[in-house]
């Protein structure tokens, strides 16, 4: 998949690993509010990783019976996701990610 010139430089600055890039919608869509059901969608080392480029970070879960911590999207990591929808074209426009004000 190729990315625009603004998306690639973000991605690279954020050094996220490559193989993590065509899934940060989903990602995206796991980490809301902390939610702790993201350790069931990714390995540890991608959690790391995510983390590590500040795109997630992890807090008191939003869902205390699942798990006592979950995970979200940083500000940084919606702006990351924001690019890649855009970069998608406008048939990817519907409904898109939404940045959390704060």
């Amino acid at each position: 998949m190729s990315y625009s010139k603004s998306l690639t430089a973000e991605l690279t600055a954020a050094r996220l690993p490559s193989d993590i890039a065509p899934r940060l919608g989903a990602i995206a869509a796991a980490c809301q509010d902390h939610e702790p059901f993201v350790v069931h969608l990714l390995s540890d080392s991608e959690l790391a990783a995510l983390e590590g480029c500040r795109l997630i970070e992890r807090g008191p879960s939003g869902a205390s019976a699942v798990g006592d911590s979950g995970y979200r999207l940083t500000r940084r990591g919606w702006e990351v996701v924001a690019l890649l929808w855009y970069d998608r074209g406008p048939q990817a426009r519907e409904p898109g990610p939404v940045i959390p004000a704060g």
